[in-house]
């Protein structure tokens, strides 16, 4: 357990702000080789302007910016981080009920892991002959998690958390609290599938080299069509 979770935690990383005790939870959506890209609640980085830092597994903090910003989620940029490493999702549907692994920041640089439980995505998933499913349902899944702490704006410090199968990929990411007036004990996850297309939007598209480019340009000129590898 131990290992996976020493494996695990270089993916997850906690967002706070210069100028307060505030955080969140995020997670390492890409690096590149000169940047490390993450992804977090929009609502906790809002109007913060340049007052964003990442704090990574080994305590390192370096500044961060906005990159993009879609609804509930936002891309971040630092500089690259060399020990962290991109969460790896795990690209098919769940269909049983399962342990999985998910980590709870505790401060602006701590975070614990411990085990919750996954239940199945809808009511499909039962394989009941009679039943009635909400349309879109299977984008999501709940897992059992007792984890109630608020940002200082009210919002779930959970919000963007990976939750983790036993094989070391991420079935998806926390959503919002099932029931906000009750304890809390469930929460609402996006699964794998969506969150890919998530980042892909958010993330920057790749520049081409200044030659590519350039190439480009001069067989527009020319009235060509230059297929780019």
């Amino acid at each position: 357990m131990a290992r996976i979770e020493d494996r695990l935690v270089k993916s997850v990383v906690i967002v706070g702000e210069t100028e307060s005790t505030d955080y969140c939870i995020g997670l390492v959506a890409e690096v590149t080789k000169d940047e490390t890209f993450v992804l977090t609640q929009s609502s906790f980085v809002q109007d913060k302007g340049d007052r964003i830092k990442v704090s990574f597994f080994d305590k390192t903090e370096l500044l961060a910016s906005v990159v993009a910003i879609d609804r509930s989620f936002c891309m971040l940029r630092t500089a690259r981080h060399c020990d962290s490493e991109r969460v790896y999702w795990e690209e098919g549907p769940i269909t049983a009920v399962s342990q999985a692994l998910i980590f709870l920041p505790f401060s602006s640089t701590n975070v614990s892991c411990t085990r919750i439980f996954v239940t199945l995505e809808s009511s499909d998933s039962y394989h009941m002959k009679s039943t009635v499913v909400v349309d879109g349902s299977d984008e999501f899944f709940l897992v059992s998690c007792p984890y109630t702490e608020k940002t200082n704006a009210g919002f779930d410090r959970l919000l963007a958390a990976p939750v983790f199968s036993m094989s070391e990929r991420a079935l998806g990411i926390v959503l919002f609290d099932y029931n906000p007036d009750s304890a809390a004990e469930k929460k609402v996850c996006y699964l794998a599938k969506g969150v890919m297309a998530q980042i892909s939007r958010l993330l920057p598209s790749p520049e081409l080299p200044a030659y590519t480019k350039r190439r480009g340009a001069e067989d527009q000129k020319k009235g060509k069509k230059r297929r780019i590898i």
